[in-house]
């Protein structure tokens, strides 16, 4: 009987490690999911404004204006505007050459679909949350509205580790409960005997 109510101990035990490592997955991937979402937010509308613009005849360079942000020390966001064959014709952000154009296959994918929201990494200690829209028209091309990632991929870090404590904690709960249920049952074999 005492083996049979260990072995059920201890599963128990691993079915609450189990469930409690899921749940703290679950909430990971949400939380970090719904922040990068949201890191998109203002790109998404200065993407379509800015091809909305292109598309009614706008010059690029009257459309990203003369501001030079730099992405490697702002969050601010950007504007850069494209040709069809994807060479840079106007930028408020990707003028630093070192930074460098997306791969070409993001303005494939962006032609087929419309648009394309991803992250790039230009450089090791840089990454840019992008919205890349073509443009139909007399200016074909694309619009490419990036910022950089460094508060949020920050904010994200910080709730990783929240999430990381509250698993340690639940777990040293579940191993205390089964070190608490042990115990209690070897104090009852002793008094038995």
């Amino acid at each position: 009987m005492r083996i049979i109510k260990s072995f059920y101990s201890y599963a128990w035990s691993v079915a609450a490690i189990v469930i409690v490592t899921m749940l703290c997955a679950l909430l990971y991937a949400s939380v970090q999911f719904v922040m990068r979402s949201n890191a998109d937010d203002p790109q998404v509308q200065m993407a379509e404004d800015a091809a909305h613009r292109l598309e009614r005849g706008e010059e690029p360079l009257s459309i990203v204006g003369k501001e030079n942000i730099d992405a490697t020390k702002s969050l601010a966001p950007f504007l850069s505007i494209f040709d069809k064959e994807g060479m840079l014709r106007a930028s408020s952000g990707l003028r630093d050459q070192s930074i460098g154009t997306p791969p070409a296959g993001v303005f494939e994918y962006a032609k087929i679909h419309k648009e394309h929201r991803l992250t790039w990494q230009p450089k090791s200690d840089l990454r840019i949350a992008i919205v890349l829209r073509h443009v139909d028209g007399s200016h074909e091309g694309f619009v490419l509205a990036g910022r950089s990632l460094r508060e949020v991929e920050l904010r994200i870090d910080r709730v990783t580790g929240l999430i990381f404590i509250g698993w340690l904690l639940s777990i040293g709960a579940i191993g205390g409960y089964v070190w608490f249920e042990k115990r209690k049952g070897i104090k009852m074999q002793i008094e038995s005997d």
